[in-house]
């Protein structure tokens, strides 16, 4: 079950396709955070999914948040496929144990994937938004979009 808004975001370290970790403690106080799951990265649904993520992200400049996707898959991210579905922030990968999906209630032991969820995070760490939907990957971008104007 995903965690609810008013929860206190687990903190996470991650790698980028760079290698790089990322952590959600080196944005408090500093900048929103959209940390969105889904499964099955560079799937036909994931790649439709980041661009519109992408769009959503350049249309709330100058203060856009720190977005990330976050996803269950098989294999880490390469970054050619991310350069290939033009995301313009960083796909983190939570493979092979999957335990920030699990730390957010969204990990499916069952199918072993992540289901489809966006988390908006304020500034101290806080969840503001839960956006759940299996079918509706749009929903995830504009309602991100949203809760991210109305805390800015």
């Amino acid at each position: 079950m995903p965690l609810n808004v008013g929860d206190t975001a687990p903190d996470f370290s991650l790698m980028d396709p760079n290698r790089q970790t990322v952590s959600l403690s080196d944005f408090k106080g500093e900048r929103t955070v959209v940390l969105a799951f889904y499964p099955l990265a560079f799937t036909l649904a994931a790649r439709w999914r980041c661009p519109a993520s992408a769009t959503s992200a350049a249309t709330s400049r100058p203060r856009t948040p720190r977005s990330w996707a976050s996803a269950s898959t098989p294999s880490p991210h390469r970054a050619p496929s991310v350069r290939e579905i033009k995301a313009n922030f960083p796909l983190l990968s939570d493979w092979p144990k999957y335990n920030t999906a699990r730390a957010y209630g969204v990990f499916r032991d069952a199918i072993n994937i992540a289901a489809r969820v966006t988390y908006v995070i304020d500034k101290e760490g806080i969840i503001r938004g839960v956006i759940e939907s299996e079918s509706d990957m749009e929903v995830h971008s504009r309602d991100a979009l949203k809760l991210v104007k109305e805390l800015a």
